[in-house]
């Protein structure tokens, strides 16, 4: 198993260093310096998380698995991550609308894998 969801862990284990880092350790650009910049930062980080889970799931495992139930597996690692945030750093916070952005990153590339799997699903075997 952790053979084939090393790209998903890899990420996981980025996601863990990225949000529980001291946000002091952090250089802004101003070229991406903008308000509400970390939603977007978390978006994204969410929504290739679940992408890369599909993929390993459907693509390279070929395992027939609920996406409801693949999708819990984000989701409930965005809510630790802002509740550890919350307990076990002092730069940072938990904050609600990054779990809502998070979980639009997830709902986001589940839409889209079945928006995919609908239009070119005759043409693959999955």
């Amino acid at each position: 198993m952790l053979k084939t969801y090393k790209y998903s862990l890899l990420i996981l284990v980025i996601i863990c260093y990225l949000s529980l880092k001291s946000s002091s350790g952090f250089t802004k650009a101003n070229i991406f310096s903008f308000a509400h910049m970390d939603k977007i930062v978390h978006f994204c980080m969410y929504f290739g998380f679940m992408s890369v889970i599909i993929f390993e799931t459907f693509i390279i495992g070929k395992k027939r698995y609920s996406l409801l139930a693949l999708s819990a597996i984000p989701f409930f690692c965005g809510i630790a991550m802002e509740i550890l945030q919350g307990l076990l750093t002092t730069t940072r916070s938990a904050d609600i609308y990054d779990a809502i952005f998070n979980t639009l990153g997830i709902l986001l590339a589940v839409a889209l894998w079945l928006i995919i799997k609908s239009t070119y699903g005759k043409r693959f075997k999955w």
